[in-house]
């Protein structure tokens, strides 16, 4: 049964009665802890403290049935936190590398010293060979007009490297087809047809001759 106030009295005033009873008692302990301990008490015995919300067990958990037993196995996957989270937790992967393409061109045995033709090396001796550029013009010269190979792909021209002991590009395809484009001496549009250009042709017959040369 709930207590009735005095007339004129709240609940308010009466809090405040009894608080000032609980802290003069509390005073007269020497001990501040048995005077906090007692407190406590004597508010809780007033009915004036509220009680803490009681709280799950720490070590409370949800066990989740297998998948056969409960004859599917819908349960979505755990999300990853996200942002830097994910980074964080996600293991890293490293990145495959791209496989190394084969090239398009093989390398092809020529006769570099035809009977009753000039010989490679008598050809580029009689000229200034000075860059990458020279030299591809002059060996696809060589094999289309004193060989006379119509088809002349990327082997053709790095066989004439081989044959006098010269160093070609990296990558010869490439060097090839920069040397159709920065000086237009040859004809790339298709790898397995290159040709000289008409002003190609001047280049190696005029141009590359050494002085010697010319006027032998």
């Amino acid at each position: 049964m709930e207590n009735s106030l005095p007339p004129g009295e709240t609940e308010f005033d009466r809090l405040l009665g009894v608080m000032s009873a609980i802290a003069e008692a509390v005073n007269k302990f020497n001990d501040p802890e048995t005077g906090r301990t007692a407190y406590h008490d004597l508010m809780s015995a007033r009915g004036t403290e509220r009680k803490p919300k009681p709280s799950a067990p720490a070590d409370l958990r949800v066990v989740q049935a297998p998948a056969d037993e409960t004859g599917d196995d819908d349960t979505p996957a755990a999300q990853e936190p996200p942002g830097d989270q994910a980074q964080a937790v996600a293991p890293r992967t490293r990145r495959a590398r791209k496989a190394v393409g084969k090239r398009s061109w093989q390398r092809v045995d020529v006769n570099f010293r035809p009977t009753g033709k000039q010989a490679l090396g008598e050809f580029v001796a009689e000229r200034k060979l000075a860059n990458l550029y020279a030299k591809n013009t002059a060996f696809v010269f060589y094999l289309q007009h004193i060989l006379g190979y119509t088809a002349i792909g990327v082997g053709h021209v790095v066989a004439a490297y081989d044959a006098l002991g010269w160093k070609p590009s990296r990558d010869p395809e490439n060097s090839i087809a920069k040397t159709a484009s920065a000086t237009g001496w040859l004809d790339t549009h298709d790898m397995k047809a290159i040709h000289t250009t008409h002003n190609g042709e001047h280049e190696v017959k005029y141009e590359m001759l050494s002085k010697k040369a010319s006027t032998a």
